[in-house]
């Protein structure tokens, strides 16, 4: 008497697995999707923070800044976007010199010489200060026009007259981080300052 073989065939394997593979498959789809999602949240809430922070701490500083001339402000540009160094007025009273400006790395960074603090913002690709004047056209009305290219550093020896006739600031930041799959994520914010030129009859503080 044969007796017969036990076991599976290869259909009946085929039968049995083909749909534990598609239900795997299926699973495996919905848990990427879903950690696809839960990152582009992430990440978009990181960037639009510091975007923000950026951004207040670049508008925190034009608001800060003492004097606005030829002699006390040296506003130019660089590879990396916007450079700012001036003095301003510490809480005391006492008077501080910083630098403001985007780094290599990709950090916008507010360096003080005197109170030897820094602050720094990360993931920060653009970094841009637009300025405007405020001057009066023939009939004596005033006129706001954007300066462009300017480029006044007394270290340097660049003297450009129309930064004493600077009113107020226009702050453009973007920031970028990368994320999985080739998607990458940012926030742009853009804010106006207005700035406090004393040294100018046309841009005063209250102006």
């Amino acid at each position: 008497m044969q007796r017969r073989a036990s076991g599976l065939t290869l259909i009946e394997l085929l039968v049995v697995g083909l749909p534990l593979v598609l239900i795997g498959g299926a699973v495996l789809a919905l848990l990427t999707r879903a950690w696809q999602n839960h990152e582009a949240v992430l990440l978009q809430n990181l960037v639009q923070r510091q975007a923000r922070a950026a951004l207040d701490l670049a508008c925190d500083t034009l608001r800060n800044v003492t004097y606005w001339n030829q002699q006390g402000v040296a506003a130019t540009t660089d590879d990396y976007g916007s450079v700012l160094r001036a003095q301003t007025r510490l809480p005391d009273g006492s008077s501080d010199f910083f630098t403001l400006r985007r780094l290599a790395n990709g950090t916008l960074s507010r360096r003080s010489t005197v109170a030897t603090a820094q602050s720094s913002v990360g993931n920060i690709t653009l970094f841009r200060i637009d300025y405007l004047t405020r001057t009066r056209s023939s009939d004596g009305t005033p006129r706001f026009a954007i300066v462009e290219n300017l480029r006044n550093d007394p270290d340097r020896n660049l003297t450009d007259r129309r930064v004493d006739g600077v009113c107020s600031a226009v702050v453009t930041v973007t920031a970028s981080r990368p994320g999985s799959w080739g998607v990458s994520y940012q926030c742009t914010l853009r804010s106006v300052v207005k700035v406090r030129n004393q040294s100018y009859t046309l841009a005063p503080p209250s102006a």
